[in-house]
């Protein structure tokens, strides 16, 4: 048995209101790992569920935004259920109280592959993302929505203290703009682009985290990790814009 609610939000953390409708669910001892990528190839991300009572199997997730209008007319504690010819898994089956509901899984050899990241040794920044700091880059990046552009850029404050500011705007000279800062660990200066509407995805499907970690490599590779309780992990690599 799976909440709802928390099914929803699993989904949630790789599907990115849409960025992403193919992937390959992998249960193994009662563990959910799912792997996905950005058609772009320009985000690669990986989330981990302890707690899916269902057999050892690969569930092929061809069309995501399908399977969450199947689970949206559903309520409460929901019984998933697998069904498999000649020993591959057809059939995703989904009960509740009321429904019993059928999604018809795709072919694993339909699902492309996901790259692979190789994480530097040393980062340039890392900071902290609090649930606070997570909430006000999305309403920034809400207020300037044809903004697809957002800077990282390490400086000191005031104090002297080192920051990484979040600047979302374009590069024109009367370009709206917003710096939000947050004091950061920097252990060399970075100055660098990222794509602002997944940047702003990533955070919103994680705003329920009890907190993110924000690391920038060099090579322009940002990763985000959020933290929950020992049943959730998810982290995610985005590569710098090309200028």
């Amino acid at each position: 048995m799976i909440h709802k609610l928390t099914l929803q939000s699993i989904i949630s953390k790789y599907h990115l209101n849409g960025m992403i409708e193919s992937v390959k669910w992998s249960i193994k001892d009662e563990v959910l790992s799912i792997r996905f990528m950005l058609p772009t190839r320009d985000m690669i991300g990986e989330l981990e569920f302890k707690g899916l009572k269902l057999t050892d199997t690969e569930l092929a997730i061809f069309n995501t935004s399908q399977l969450n209008k199947l689970i949206g007319i559903t309520q409460g504690d929901l019984l998933l259920d697998v069904n498999k010819q000649g020993g591959i898994a057809n059939r995703l089956i989904i009960q509740d109280n009321q429904y019993n509901l059928t999604y018809a899984l795709a072919d694993t050899l339909l699902i492309g592959k996901v790259g692979t990241v190789e994480e530097p040794f040393h980062h340039n920044v890392g900071t902290i993302l609090y649930n606070e700091q997570i909430t006000a880059l999305i309403k920034a990046k809400s207020a300037l929505p044809d903004t697809n552009h957002i800077l990282l850029v390490t400086d000191n404050d005031f104090n002297g203290d080192t920051i990484l500011n979040f600047i979302l705007g374009d590069n024109g000279e009367f370009s709206n703009k917003i710096t939000y800062s947050i004091q950061s660990t920097v252990n060399s200066p970075v100055n660098l682009p990222f794509d602002a509407d997944t940047f702003k995805e990533i955070l919103s499907a994680n705003k329920d985290a009890e907190n993110g970690e924000l690391y920038i490599f060099d090579g322009g590779l940002m990763k985000l990790h959020f933290n929950y309780d020992d049943m959730l992990k998810t982290t995610y690599y985005m590569v710098r814009k090309q200028e």
